[in-house]
Formats: structure tokens, sequence, C-alpha cells
């Protein structure tokens, strides 16, 4: 599984690695040269769907280069992480389905790295 992920990022001769043209090429988004603004992945929280219009939005609050307000600009932290809402006190379900949105395949796969909780001042 690991090794049919690399692919994707591999030239048609197998070597590495993408250009971010060639990579914005694959993903549909070479006019633009940037990702949609979708996540390959459906969250829920605490049962209920989490809209993909809800993910952007908190997106944009969290990372966005003018007033975000957990990292502001931060072009790293933001293409690796996605917000998914506030959480009250007590105990709470997140829920993740891969459910391909930059690219079609049937075999996509997405690696979650890390589960963050920010507290976010008000």
């Amino acid at each position: 599984m690991i090794r049919r992920r690399m692919q994707f990022a591999r030239r048609g001769d197998g070597s590495c690695c993408l250009t971010e043209a060639e990579m914005a090429k694959k993903l549909g988004s070479e006019k633009e040269r940037t990702r949609p603004e979708v996540s390959d992945v459906a969250f829920s929280l605490d049962g209920k769907a989490v809209p993909q219009e809800r993910l952007v939005e908190l997106h944009k609050r969290l990372f966005a280069q003018a007033g975000g307000s957990y990292c502001p600009g931060c072009t790293g932290a933001g293409d690796l992480c996605q917000p998914i809402g506030p959480l009250g006190p007590g105990r709470h379900l997140v829920g993740l389905r891969v459910e391909p949105r930059t690219f079609q395949s049937s075999d996509m796969a997405v690696e979650v790295l890390q589960l963050l909780l920010v507290a976010e001042a008000r």
C-alpha cells in the first residue's frame, strides 16, 4: 500500500518526484496552480457530518494570511492540518472516511499523522 501511494508522486518514468506544476496537472488544477478547496476526508463530529464549506471556513479562520487565529499564513501547517470544529467540555467522537475529491482514485489512502487539540482565544 505504501509503495502504491508513493507512486502517485513519481513521474511516468518512475523517477522522483513531480514538480509543483506536474502535481497540479495530475490533480487537475494546472490552470490555477492550486489544489481545489476540498478535503479528501469526510469528517464527522459527535455523529454529525461536517460540511465541506465549513471545513474551508474553519481552515481560513485558523490559517489565513491576514488574521489567522492559530498560525497566520503558515502554509506548511496549513497544507497538512484540517480543523473540524470547536469542542466543549466532555467526551467527543471524531469520525473520518476517505472520499476522494482532489482526484478520483479507488485506492486513495489518507494518513492521519496527528490529532491535535488547539485552544482558540475568544
